[in-house]
């Protein structure tokens, strides 16, 4: 499954909007999909150098969940 992402590869340098390869929900874990997003200060601080995380910056909603995942997320209805 394929989901787009803004990526950074270097401090500094502008976001690049990405497609990227998901592997599906493994056992117990949740897929989340988005329906917009925007970037906050925080992420800011990311592309500027001043804060280093290696991961993608994001915010969510639920699009499937995988095997052994029960309980309801606190957003869920």
């Amino acid at each position: 499954m394929k989901t787009q992402a803004a990526v950074l590869w270097e401090p500094g340098q502008p976001w690049q909007i990405e497609e990227l390869e998901l592997d599906p929900p493994k056992h117990g874990e949740v897929l989340l999909q988005l329906a917009a997003s925007g970037m906050c200060h925080s992420d800011e601080h990311v592309r500027d150098g001043s804060v280093y995380v290696d991961l993608i910056l994001s915010a969510a909603g639920v699009a499937c969940v995988g095997d052994g995942r029960v309980s309801r997320l606190p957003a869920s209805p």
